[in-house]
């Protein structure tokens, strides 16, 4: 058995407490939501990366489709762009011209009227949806996005209003900056969105003792090693390199090759069992070094550039 991930459909549960015919639903859907695209990358890569985009989010809508348009149970439904508008895309004539004029399709409920700039609530929509590292920026805006505004939801779908003098949530530290936001801010948001040396687009100090550093460490090893580093780039493959790339090389054809030639197929399992070793266990472990270096060094740096109090 091989556990993989669900994707938005193990996400969601929805459909598991549909067959179970449950009489109330609250949704909380933190979800990454696809994007308009007005120019695609057509690479190989790109195109199946957005078709698979395309398929959790038509996942997405089926799953929400058959609870919200039932109508038989009250349901309470929060995701991160509620109350943010969008561009309703006009249909293109025979001719390639816009047959209707764009226009921008206004909520229901501006993120305004549950205490959230619409840039926030934009920004927190786009933020990166991996289990890495988030600061306390990051963490108490997205708490205290979902807290606003699931109160007029709530209040909607059960007319449940939260009781006076709710508990002091620590996330509440960050309420002044969520609506009314300035260019720190709005920069940390933004800077959330990718995966990976956002250190770097957080502060230029850092940046340059950075490399600073690594200027040093190469300017180190090259008096250290000089010698050697000028013999090993001056020399020439050997017949023993070739042969040892050649070999590599045969090794990882073997077991497509087994499946069409079946004088191959007593070498599939030692190459395979080769190619797990390199593939899931060597390549691993060689990566791991650089990943306990990211985390801590730019990992942390991150972290404590993201603290709340550091907000001006």
């Amino acid at each position: 058995m091989q556990l993989v991930d669900g994707g938005v459909h193990d996400n969601q549960g929805i459909q598991g407490l549909l067959d179970e015919k449950c009489n109330a639903f609250v949704v909380s859907d933190a979800s990454g939501q696809m994007l308009d695209e007005t120019d695609p990358a057509t690479g190989l890569l790109q195109v199946l990366l957005r078709s698979n985009d395309i398929l959790m989010d038509r996942v997405r809508e089926e799953e929400l489709f058959s609870l919200l348009g039932g109508g038989q149970q009250p349901v309470g439904f929060m995701h991160l762009r509620k109350g943010v508008s969008a561009q309703a895309i006009g249909w293109i004539d025979q001719n390639g011209n816009p047959a209707a004029r764009q226009t921008e399709r206004i909520p229901a409920m501006a993120s305004q009227e549950f205490g959230v700039d619409p840039s926030v609530q934009e920004l927190l929509s786009k933020i990166r949806t991996d289990l890495d590292s988030f600061t306390d920026i990051e963490g108490h805006s997205l708490m205290l996005d979902g807290y606003l505004m699931s109160a007029p939801e709530l209040k909607r779908a059960f007319n449940v209003s939260p009781p006076p003098g709710s508990t002091s949530w620590q996330f509440l530290d960050i309420r002044k900056w969520v609506a009314k936001p300035t260019p720190q801010y709005l920069t940390h948001l933004e800077v959330g969105q990718e995966r990976l040396f956002k250190v770097f687009r957080l502060s230029w100090s850092v940046t340059f003792a950075v490399f600073l550093l690594l200027g040093f460490i190469g300017w180190g090893l090259w008096i250290w090693q000089q010698e050697r580093i000028l013999n090993w780039w001056n020399a020439t493959l050997s017949i023993k390199h070739l042969i040892a790339g050649l070999a590599i090389l045969v090794l990882g054809f073997i077991p497509w090759a087994s499946r069409m030639f079946k004088i191959l197929r007593f070498l599939r399992s030692p190459s395979e069992i080769a190619l797990r070793f390199v593939l899931r266990g060597l390549l691993p472990a060689i990566g791991s070094i650089f990943v306990w270096i990211y985390l801590y060094t730019f990992d942390v740096l991150f972290m404590s550039l993201g603290r709340v109090r550091r907000l001006r």
